[in-house]
């Protein structure tokens, strides 16, 4: 008898050194600053993100924090991976890499639907970086050469 079943996880959808913003701010004042968007078409179920990626990035002036952050449909969306940085001053005015692993803010039962995306809806995937544990304005460099950002689509069991 038929009986419809879970796909296994779609993807990879990527980005190499070429898609990503070679950003060079000597006053960031911002939380947020997208380095790179990754469009993903729908898919016939529901899934979650899981992103996977490094980027190289250099404080400049003050020992401040800056992680790499992957955030679903806007810069400021549901966090679906991070690549925390560092505040050891022996990094200030260095490129160190961010390694990005999927995050999620929060408990993740496998049949959530939080910080998903829903069957037949194309979703944008917002790589940034972003301050953590200070206000004060500093400059921010990132780098291309050292850059690569993948997504699968890991399916919600029972969504198809």
């Amino acid at each position: 008898r038929w009986a419809k079943f879970t796909p296994g996880p779609v993807g990879p959808y990527s980005a190499g050194p070429n898609e990503f913003a070679a950003i060079n701010d000597n006053s960031w004042p911002n939380d947020y600053k997208t380095v790179l968007t990754l469009n993903i078409p729908a898919q016939e179920f529901a899934w979650h993100p899981r992103c996977l990626g490094y980027c190289d990035v250099k404080v400049n002036g003050i020992m401040a924090r800056v992680d790499l952050e992957a955030r679903l449909n806007s810069a400021s969306g549901p966090c679906v991976g991070r690549g925390p940085g560092t505040q050891i001053t022996g990094f200030l005015e260095n490129f160190t890499t961010r390694t990005l692993v999927p995050t999620f803010e929060g408990p993740m039962p496998r049949t959530s639907g939080a910080a998903s995306v829903a069957a037949g809806v194309a979703a944008t995937i917002y790589l940034n970086i972003r301050r953590i544990d200070t206000l004060a304005t500093f400059g921010v460099e990132t780098r291309k050469d050292r850059a690569s950002f993948a997504v699968w689509c890991d399916p919600i069991p029972g969504t198809v």
